[in-house]
């Protein structure tokens, strides 16, 4: 489960129609919301794609209602390696960060902010919502000019919605991690 309470599945298979012992991955060209109805979880935030090593050219093209539709005979095409589902959850208040400060105004200043992910705590992108940042963490209000950035640019990131929820992965291309955010108290 992640920060926002969306589910990710990685490598997600289908059972091959024509034998029963083999799991397929799925195409790129699978409906996501079919993959996510398979895992029954509701609609698909965002969906990732890339190259499979693996031997059998064979994928399965998933339909909207989660139903085999064709097979895919591509050899080196891309197939779905992660997607990231809703639970239908409310979202829960995230503790993931290095530490949490109480200022002398009442405000909260947020250490080293990270989202949890596909299993992984990531970094959040300067292009987040710093409304969404502070609302992660169950906060009011981020204080406005009063958020610090690291240089380093090295790593992998998330992009956080204005509602707190994960947008999307921001490649670590020149772009700086928030490192502090300050924030009112209370929602």
């Amino acid at each position: 489960v992640n920060d926002d309470n969306t589910t990710s599945i990685v490598q997600p298979m289908f059972n091959n129609p024509t034998n029963a012992q083999e799991n397929l991955f799925l195409s790129r060209r699978s409906n996501s919301n079919g993959i996510c109805k398979l895992y029954g979880l509701k609609d698909s935030v965002a969906a990732f794609h890339g190259y499979l090593n693996h031997s059998s050219p064979l994928q399965v093209v998933l339909s909207d209602d989660s139903k085999f539709s064709h097979y895919n005979y591509a050899s080196g095409i891309h197939s779905v390696t992660s997607i990231i589902c809703n639970t239908g959850k409310d979202q829960e208040v995230s503790d993931n960060y290095e530490r949490l400060v109480e200022n002398d105004d009442g405000t909260i200043t947020v250490v080293w902010p990270r989202f949890k992910v596909n299993g992984y705590k990531a970094f959040l992108s300067r292009r987040s919502s710093r409304i969404g940042v502070c609302k992660l963490f169950g906060l009011g209000e981020y204080v406005n000019s009063i958020t610090r950035y690291s240089g380093e640019t090295r790593r992998m990131q998330t992009v956080i919605s204005k509602d707190a929820k994960f947008d999307r992965f921001n490649l670590p291309t020149g772009t700086k991690s928030i490192s502090s955010i300050i924030c009112e108290k209370s929602l």
